[in-house]
């Protein structure tokens, strides 16, 4: 296993806690967890601000959208952000790397749901997906008439569960397998 064995140790633990391991696992967790969070969001952010210097460039004469809708806009775009990479730095912590939990939120954010979510004869356990969750909130009507459209009109508090759910779930998992080693 050597030094390129890694496992999860979430940022609310006690620094004590951080002591008691090697170097080289302390070293390798504080990377996954500041590599999900911090520039993933700045990533996300800058992101943000550019595709609006973009759409308030581009527009000419056409109608702009209003202050409300980009500042929704914005912060559905940060939460949908922080949910996915929540959920990858539990998988992170979950496999003990950080390329199979990429791999992995790829695939199946991309690929898996995307088929799933057509599929009819799953019924209401397409709702328990997390794009299915962000569409359903997503400021722009876009996103609940793309779920009409598969036959999907999942509650505000399925979205809400779903949407905590999951990251929660994963990661807790991953805490789990993180004692486990240590133990």
């Amino acid at each position: 296993m050597g030094d390129t064995w890694l496992v999860y140790i979430p940022k609310f633990l006690p620094q004590q806690h951080l002591e008691r391991q090697s170097s080289y696992t302390s070293a390798a967790q504080r990377d996954i967890s500041e590599l999900c969070l911090s520039p993933g969001l700045i990533l996300q952010l800058t992101a943000f601000l550019i595709g609006l210097m973009v759409v308030f460039g581009l527009a000419g004469g056409a109608k702009l959208p209003g202050l409300h809708l980009v500042v929704e806009g914005g912060l559905y775009c940060l939460g949908t952000s922080s949910v996915f990479l929540l959920t990858a730095a539990g998988l992170a912590g979950l496999f003990g790397t950080r390329g199979p939990a990429i791999a992995i939120m790829i695939g199946w954010t991309f690929v898996i749901e995307v088929i799933l979510v057509n599929v009819a004869a799953l019924g209401p356990i397409r709702e328990a997906f997390l794009t299915t969750a962000m569409a359903g909130l997503s400021p722009i009507p876009d996103g609940a008439r793309r779920l009409k459209h598969v036959g999907l009109s999942p509650s505000v508090l399925v979205d809400y569960v779903t949407i905590v759910g999951w990251p929660l779930v994963v990661n807790i998992l991953g805490w789990i397998r993180f004692s486990k080693l240590e133990a």
